[in-house]
């Protein structure tokens, strides 16, 4: 019986927490200004007409537009350290608009938010990792 009471008392903080959730933050460890291009590189294959913010490290896809207003994704990169201490970056998704939907919107697209977000940092630490190996091959060759 506890068995079922644990998932059950899980689902029921984890819907309401998703239901609010308007961004979503994840930490990489890459060094912030690869991590850059790397999130820079993903968002272009994945999206089209991505606006790319070069100061503030940021990326805008349009995603809904209307006469209301329109809705985009904003996918920004920050330096950032972890627990340890250990550099790295954080990938950061929310959505953003003039839409009235706006607010409806990110309460509903939080968990699509927390997925892009982790998707996003899994290609960048692959993408890290195949470096590293690369690097690594040279020295013993």
């Amino acid at each position: 019986m506890s068995k079922y009471s644990t998932i059950i008392l899980l689902l029921a903080l984890m819907v309401p927490a998703k239901a609010h959730a308007q961004t979503a933050k994840t930490f990489v460890k890459v060094e912030p200004n690869q991590c850059w291009e790397d999130v820079k590189d993903i968002v272009h294959r994945r999206a089209t007409g991505a606006a790319i913010d070069e100061t503030y490290h940021r990326l805008t896809v349009e995603r809904f537009a209307s006469l209301d207003g329109d809705l985009s994704m904003i996918v920004a990169v920050t330096p950032d350290h972890d627990k340890k201490g250990e550099t790295g970056c954080s990938i950061v998704v929310g959505i953003t608009g003039s839409s009235p939907y706006g607010q409806k919107a990110n309460a509903l697209n939080g968990g699509s938010n927390f997925r892009t977000a982790l998707l996003i940092a899994g290609e960048v630490s692959s993408l890290q990792k195949a470096r590293d190996k690369k690097a690594k091959d040279k020295t013993t060759h």
